[in-house]
């Protein structure tokens, strides 16, 4: 693909299994369902909100584009892959929970990425390039890296378990009403 793969509104995208190669995949606000394998790149664009089923798996890189919004509809699912935050971008997990072996990261800009209403257990990476808000309740049995002049906020509960680290370049900030754990 070296010119624009493009899945428009109300439409679907399967990856269940095969490779793509070039530019990511476009999603704008449609369906995209991750349930095989298989080397591929998502954009999710900033128009409407995008359901996704699943998660990336290894070798998959799943990017929401500054502002978007992407909601999970799966009760479980797991990122093995990249899930890549673009400023001012969501992703509501929607109650559900969702375990990453994989890494999520905030790209660098103006306003935070945001991963909202749900669980996220988490034994990959979690880097904070740019500003990050996490609304789900976070558990962490890997790195949690929070660049210089970012800020990882946390607006619900982080629960730091054996074998997760935080390496703190930028800020950490644990808001009003929220509990931070360091167990272990």
């Amino acid at each position: 693909n070296g010119g624009t793969f493009f899945v428009g509104s109300g439409s679907h995208f399967t990856q269940d299994g095969g490779t793509t190669s070039g530019a990511p995949i476009q999603i704008n606000d449609a369906y995209l369902i991750f349930s095989g394998g298989g080397d591929a790149s998502f954009s999710v664009l900033a128009a409407g909100e995008t359901a996704i089923t699943g998660a990336p798996y290894s070798g998959q890189t799943l990017t929401l584009q500054p502002g978007a919004t992407m909601a999970e509809t799966a009760s479980t699912a797991t990122n093995a892959g990249t899930i890549a935050l673009g400023s001012n971008s969501n992703f509501i997990i929607n109650g559900s929970t969702l375990t990453s072996t994989g890494e999520i990261e905030a790209l660098s800009g103006s306003s935070a990425a945001e991963i909202s209403d749900g669980t996220l257990v988490s034994s990959g990476s979690i880097v904070a390039n740019g500003s990050f808000t996490e609304t789900a309740a976070l558990t962490s049995t890997g790195p949690i890296t929070v660049a210089s002049g970012a800020t990882f906020s946390d607006s619900n509960s982080v629960v730091n378990d054996p074998g997760g680290s935080i390496a703190n370049g930028g800020t950490f900030f644990v808001g009003s009403g929220s509990h931070f754990t360091q167990d272990g």
